[in-house]
């Protein structure tokens, strides 16, 4: 164990130009954060780790356990300019964990990080982890680093001791041995709320190609039930991301290079597969660059994430209010949003506002006998997306709602199995055809734009008719689709047209007026109103990050058909065309015989008999 507790091993990590928009003597506040702690295992040092209070969890992919920080510490940082930030007072945690060593084991239900060295000289040192209760110290965090950037601060110690008195009572004698690693990633705020902004990374990032590649690695088994307001319950999932592509992604928590997690909840029922719940986007802050995905670069500050390493952040962050903007000022396609993201309407106490939300009756076991539900994730950001990479940034898992009681009447259970981890790099909509291989899956590109996907599928209903199910997903595109038409046999009248959309919520300006249908000769098409600059954020357009579901039922049998996605705002092509199935067409019988034949190919070939 080291001697010297004074201060960190790094200074912290500061860029004087970062320091355009803080005051000298600004006084920093945590706004949101986690505590993370990875037990290492071997050589008598094995834990189990058992998360206590109901927002502290563990994530059993990597065994590590996540404890958000409360907002109400008295911990805060104060700038200068002639001394690195000090840290002071202490950060209290919303939980804490049941230790389990190989001769005993202890609880400590809520705990505090509290700072162990020299204020005086510029940093709080080393760390204690201290039981809130009782006020014996936990953990000693030893040999720590501290990055710095205005708008975050990430404090982590891989030599992390237990004290003398929890040794004793889990029956591990070395205590000179780590136990562990604990990373604390906080996103700080004014007192007053003024924005903090910072730059962009300067040096090898300026004016180069770049090639990052972010993907959501995990989805957790871990997820946030908050309870239900008139009918509606609310949900968050964590996510681990990680950085497959060639170059550090930019993550930069108070400009808009950082990237945003869209969260949707998806229901498949009686061949039907609808997005059923939205939330409003996670903004990304202070990226810790670990290594969940393999051999991980670490560019050493909390602005980048780095090539092959994993960030997580747990169904708590994702879920943290204030840190949720709308998605209508995202354009997906190229990642560019305005920040600070707009904050209207303010939030109000409610426990369901800008989380995902979903109608009891969605996911009410008793109303929904065989339904199968989904998660999926999506993380956007501009440089990702400005490299080309952005049509692998979603992925899925499977879920379970179960009943709960007066005040969370639904609980969501994420599928740990064996088979149901994270579907990577796939939009929700596989899911559907996962499930079913009946169902066929089309990929629209809008050319020089976004991505659709179109899943598809017919089925018999006995008396002559079939029905025709289609779930169209925009993945990314920011042109939207403003109408959906199927081709149709002359004379064809369908029958049960339907149509279903997903809610927007929380202020979204987004009305969610269901598209209308009519006839054609030849088709049946769906839409919503035209484009018009005075409609642009508010027409209920297929926007991207969501799923709207088309379905009639006809009497021709299926065959390969040709749809048309008219797109809502205005650029080249003005539509696409994708092939997936649909109703038969006429048959052009050239020689009357109620064949497809090689004369009805080349009906100008008068002496055609066969």
């Amino acid at each position: 164990m080291k001697g010297n507790r004074g201060r960190f091993a790094a200074e912290f990590v500061l860029a004087s130009a970062l320091w355009a928009s803080i005051a000298v003597g600004a006084e920093l506040l945590p706004a949101s954060g986690e505590l993370l702690f990875l037990p290492f295992s071997g050589d008598g040092r094995q834990l189990v780790v058992i998360p206590l209070g109901e927002a502290a969890y563990l994530d059993p992919d990597v065994q590590q356990l996540a404890v958000p920080v409360e907002t109400r510490s008295n911990f805060s940082v104060r700038t200068s300019r002639s001394a690195p930030p000090a840290v002071e007072g202490e950060l209290l945690l919303a939980g804490g964990f049941h230790l389990i060593g190989p001769g005993g084991e202890r609880k400590a239900e809520s705990l505090i990080l509290r700072p162990a060295g020299d204020p005086s000289e510029g940093g709080l040192g080393a760390f204690d982890l201290v039981d809130a209760a009782t006020g014996e110290i936990v953990f000693l965090g030893e040999a720590a680093d501290a990055m710095f950037q205005p708008a975050s601060l990430v404090i982590s110690s891989s030599d992390v001791h237990l004290s003398p008195r929890w040794a004793r009572s889990l029956g591990i004698a070395d205590t000179k041995r780590s136990i562990g690693s604990i990373t604390v990633r906080i996103r700080l705020t004014t007192r007053d709320g003024t924005p903090i902004t910072e730059s962009t990374p300067t040096g090898s990032l300026a004016g180069t190609a770049r090639n990052p590649d972010v993907i959501v690695a995990v989805i957790h088994t871990t997820a946030n039930s908050y309870g239900s307001e008139n009918g509606i319950s609310a949900f968050s999932f964590g996510t681990t991301s990680c950085n497959i592509g060639t170059d550090p992604a930019l993550w930069i928590a108070n400009t808009n290079e950082h990237p945003v997690i869209a969260q949707n909840v998806f229901r498949l029922k009686n061949n039907r597969f609808e997005q059923i719940g939205q939330a409003w986007l996670k903004h990304g802050f202070a990226a810790l660059s670990q290594s969940q995905c393999g051999d991980c670069q670490n560019p050493g500050t909390t602005s980048l994430l780095g090539v092959g390493c994993s960030d997580p952040y747990s169904a708590q962050l994702n879920g943290f209010q204030s840190n949720l903007g709308p998605k209508w000022e995202v354009n997906a396609h190229t990642g560019v949003f305005p920040y600070p993201f707009t904050n209207d309407p303010p939030l109000t106490g409610s426990i369901i506002q800008r989380r995902v939300q979903i109608h009891n009756e969605d996911i009410d076991p008793a109303l929904n006998a065989g339904a199968v539900y989904f998660v999926e994730a999506q993380y956007v950001l501009s440089d990702d997306a400005q490299a080309g990479n952005g049509n692998n940034n979603a992925s899925y898992r499977r879920i379970n709602f179960l009943p709960g009681d007066a005040t969370r009447p639904f609980i969501v259970q994420v599928d740990a199995s064996l088979g149901q981890r994270t579907r990577q790099q796939k939009p929700a909509v596989w899911a559907w055809q996962e499930m079913d291989p009946d169902v066929v899956i089309t990929e629209i590109q809008v050319p020089g734009e976004g991505l659709f996907i179109l899943g598809a599928k017919a089925w018999p209903l006995g008396d002559g008719f079939w029905a025709y199910e289609y779930a169209l997903q925009n993945l990314n595109s920011h042109r939207s689709c403003g109408s959906f038409t199927v081709p149709l046999r002359t004379g064809d009248t369908p029958r049960a047209v339907g149509f279903h959309d997903v809610d927007y919520h929380s202020g979204d300006p987004v009305d969610g007026v269901d598209w209308t249908w009519s006839l054609g000769n030849q088709s049946i098409t769906w839409s919503t109103v035209p484009y018009a600059p005075e409609v642009d954020t508010s027409a209920n357009a297929l926007r991207w990050g969501t799923l709207y579901n088309f379905r009639f039922e006809s009497s021709s049998a299926p065959d390969a058909a040709t749809v048309t996605l008219g797109l809502f705002r205005p650029g080249f092509p003005a539509e696409v065309t994708a092939r997936t199935i649909g109703p038969a067409l006429d048959i052009f019988d050239c020689n009357g015989n109620g064949i497809d034949d090689v004369c009805d190919i080349n009906c100008g070939a008068l002496n055609c008999t066969q």
